[in-house]
């Protein structure tokens, strides 16, 4: 069913886990062209089941419900330097340079910090990581069990890299994107592109020497030994593995898929209209 109220934006839509309760930010005041003040003053709020929050703010980003269904937590921006977090519409006392939500079946609401293990319903409060600089941290991603934290952060302006419990790798980039962590937890990988263009892909703090002109979502194996990557360059595809490319190329490629021991590769292609389906090993890889 519709909401009965309208809004001239609305996004981040999201469903509450027993879907029956929706939730997403919107504009709920109208901005004229070149109106900075007004969007300064705060023009976003949450509006949960179309009954926006009264609170408003600069900005907000990926609500989140509660197991239940019954609370909403989002990120939220107060003035143009400073970040928290609000529940309910109720913003956290503290504000930060560095902040995300996270939903998961015990309601949650973390920063890029760990804090210790909450109670069950609780809205645990943490702090940003020291030593990274006022700019936004995106992509959080706990490791499986839980013990570590990494994220997409800017250690200066305009400089971004990965963080791993608050240490940031020394390569940065214009922009980074689709962090992954590995299932064991161990390892790491990214995407790196200046603008979107000449991906580089990023593990463990180290940048693997090929410049691509499209990169895809990197797959760990199982055991997070080994990393492969759809990689794209002068119209050619192909999958690069550890660092290394396959030496058959394609028109057309998809994510590969590690063996469950880790020793081969699933590369799927698609060359002069044949569907290739091939496992090589990973002494296959020589480019």
């Amino acid at each position: 069913m519709a909401w009965e109220t309208l809004y001239e934006n609305a996004n981040n839509v999201i469903l509450s886990p027993a879907g029956n309760a929706t939730a997403a930010v919107v504009q709920v005041k109208s901005l004229a062209q070149a109106d900075i003040a007004t969007f300064q003053d705060g023009i976003f709020s949450v509006a949960v089941n179309g009954e926006a929050w009264d609170s408003i703010f600069v900005n907000c980003w990926n609500p989140a419900f509660d197991a239940a269904g019954k609370r909403v937590a989002t990120t939220v921006r107060t003035n143009l330097y400073d970040y928290t977090i609000a529940v309910d519409g109720k913003p956290w006392a503290g504000t930060t340079a560095a902040l995300g939500v996270r939903s998961s079946t015990r309601p949650r609401v973390r920063s890029p910090r760990r804090s210790a293990r909450p109670e069950p319903g609780a809205w645990p409060l943490t702090t940003s990581w020291p030593g990274i600089p006022s700019s936004p941290s995106s992509g959080i991603r706990p490791t499986p069990d839980g013990s570590k934290l990494a994220a997409i952060v800017a250690p200066s302006f305009g400089a971004f890299t990965v963080a791993v419990d608050g240490t940031p790798w020394a390569a940065t980039f214009p922009v980074v994107t689709d962090l992954v962590i590995s299932a064991t937890g161990g390892h790491v990988a990214a995407l790196g592109s200046n603008d979107n263009t000449a991906f580089a892909v990023l593990c463990d703090g180290k940048v693997w020497g090929g410049r691509y002109d499209m990169a895809w979502k990197p797959v760990f194996s199982a055991d997070g030994a080994h990393l492969a990557v759809n990689v794209e360059r002068g119209g050619v595809h192909t999958v690069v593995c550890d660092g290394k490319a396959y030496p058959k190329s394609f028109e057309k490629c998809f994510a590969p898929a590690f063996s469950p021991d880790g020793t081969k590769v699933l590369i799927r292609g698609i060359e002069g209209g044949k569907a290739y389906r091939i496992v090589a090993p990973l002494e296959a890889f020589t480019g």
